[in-house]
């Protein structure tokens, strides 16, 4: 059975203050690189930070870990993301449930990981 796990995914989490853009590589030995680029409203400039992670699935749970030990974003150090998922039909999307903020399991959102490759 194929993983449909396997590839290249973006999403964006959208919070009050601030957007962030994920891009996900998702390899079959469970292992990920995650990197996320954000504005920075005060300067302008773009800010990007990326760190090597894993990813475990099972039938109902998909479970993310993260840690941005020398990242540049200082509201987001890591990632834990536990959340039942749903596919599309064709498999090429995913939605989960992530705290909006990275900081607060009670600010979540639902986003929508998108296969790019």
């Amino acid at each position: 059975m194929p993983d449909y796990f396997v590839g290249t995914w973006e999403a964006i989490v959208s919070t009050d203050a601030i957007d962030y853009e994920y891009q996900i590589k998702l390899q079959p030995n469970g292992k990920c690189s995650v990197t996320v680029t954000t504005t920075c409203e005060v300067e302008g400039n773009e800010i990007t930070q990326s760190a090597s992670g894993t990813y475990t699935h099972s039938k109902d749970f998909f479970t993310l870990k993260v840690n941005f030990r020398k990242g540049t974003m200082k509201n987001l150090r890591k990632l834990a993301w536990n959340s039942v998922y749903t596919f599309n039909d064709d498999k090429s999307s995913f939605n989960i449930l992530v705290p909006a903020d990275n900081n607060s399991k009670t600010a979540d959102s639902r986003i929508t990981l998108v296969k790019v490759e």
